[in-house]
């Protein structure tokens, strides 16, 4: 298709952010953990050594001019050393996920519920994976959106990871993934 002025495409299309999970340490002894937070979306290519492996983010927590996204789908995966990691480690059921656009949160919970399909592949399950897969099979995907967010060129939005383990395992990450279709003007 040739590219013409004023036209508006619409491109199925993903938004990724992959960044390094830290332990979490108590404040003090014999204190109660305080939440390990870490921040995706921000961080865009080319600065602090993020290169686009780690996120297809061209700037800090905004889409390029004239650009917008529509969110349609959300998928979350840990990885130890590039492998999936295991529902069985605690990770996955003691920490969770908020998607902010603008001032307001439009997702807020448990990282298991947005579990990417291949992490399904893992050979050791938890109980509460079995329940999430008798749930697909009647058809409820948990990883779709509805209504759509959208996001606006301009709108500034952010992920954040909230987690309580201390015990992680080699290279620990995580990445979230926003699927939708991308709306861009051309002038």
């Amino acid at each position: 298709m040739p590219i013409v002025a004023n036209v508006l495409e619409l491109i199925a299309d993903v938004i990724w952010s992959r960044v390094p999970v830290e332990p979490n340490h108590p404040i003090r002894e014999n204190h109660k953990y305080a939440a390990k937070r870490t921040s995706l979306f921000v961080v865009p290519i080319g600065l602090w050594g993020v290169d686009r492996i780690d996120t297809n983010m061209t700037n800090a927590g905004q889409l390029p001019v004239p650009q917008s996204f529509n969110v349609r789908a959300a998928r979350t995966l840990f990885l130890s050393m590039g492998i999936p990691l295991s529902f069985k480690h605690p990770l996955w059921w003691n920490s969770l996920i908020e998607l902010r656009v603008g001032m307001k949160t439009y997702i807020e919970c448990p990282t298991f519920t947005l579990m990417d399909p291949i992490a399904l592949l893992t050979q050791d399950r938890h109980p509460k994976v079995e329940e999430l897969l008798a749930h697909r099979s009647e058809g409820i995907l948990p990883h779709v959106i509805s209504p759509e967010i959208e996001i606006e060129c301009g709108m500034g939005f952010n992920a954040l990871l909230t987690h309580q383990v201390e015990d992680l395992p080699p290279a620990c990450e995580f990445l979230f993934v926003l699927e939708g279709e991308k709306k861009r003007g051309i002038m």
